[in-house]
Order: C-alpha cells, then structure tokens, then sequence
C-alpha cells in the first residue's frame, strides 16, 4: 500500500484520495495456477483496513452472484442475443433486490418469490413497498 502520493500530479482530483493499494493473488484450480494482480484507489491508509475492505467487497460480489445463480439459475441462462443477458442481469439485481428488502425472515428468498408469483397482493406490496411485507 501506498500512502506518500506527492508525485502523483492530479492526487487534488480524486475526491478523497489517501492510498493506491495493490493485492496479488494466487488461485489453484484443477491442477493449473493462476496469479492475479489488481490495483485501488483508496481512501483508507491502514494496510489492515485496506486489506479488510479488499476481503469483503469480494465476499458480498460471491454473495451477490451465488443469490443469482441459485436463486435465478443465471449461470445455466441461454440468453445470448444482443442486450439481453445484460437486461435480464438488471432485472435479476432489482427483483433480488426488492425481496431481499422485505421483511420475511422464516422464509427464503426463492419461496418468497415463488410465494409472490402466486399471490398478486403479496407481488404488488414487494415490488412497491417491500419495506412493508412482514410475515403472516
């Protein structure tokens, strides 16, 4: 991690800018070794903060696409034409999005929708106010 950027010319226009960090990984799979090198920007200058905020943006991205393939199927998705593998990627993201904020917790997220697919009252309060769904 970087902190001292007094050589970098344009540091003023990066609203809060404190650090460029650097994380190397190495990922072993099925046999063949991988390394990947990324860089940030950061506004954080302790290199376990850093490296704690590295850690779990990258647990919430494998939530996030583990939800949508498991829950949608998204891996297994045929659509190839055009826009819409983006399209329906957007629309997946807000339909997870808006049942994740509804208040059902004896209930997965999968059977909420499916719950909702059958009851048009239940579909109506998740897509306009999921804040408001609690369970019955």
């Amino acid at each position: 991690m970087l902190t001292e950027l007094s050589w970098l010319e344009q540091r003023d226009k990066w609203k809060g800018l404190k650090g460029l960090g650097c994380v190397k990984s190495t990922v072993s799979e099925k046999g063949e070794t991988r390394e990947f090198t990324r860089y940030f920007i950061t506004s954080l200058t302790d290199l376990d903060e850093f490296a704690d905020s590295v850690r779990k943006h990258w647990a919430i991205e494998n939530n996030l696409h583990w939800c949508l393939d498991v829950i949608f199927k998204e891996d297994a998705s045929r659509a190839r034409k055009d826009n819409s593998p983006l399209v329906l990627n957007i629309m997946r993201k807000i339909a997870l999005n808006l049942v994740s904020q509804a208040q059902y917790k004896r209930i997965s997220k999968r059977r909420l929708m499916f719950r909702a697919a059958l009851e048009p009252t239940l579909f109506l309060d998740i897509l306009f106010d999921p804040s408001s769904v609690s369970p019955q």
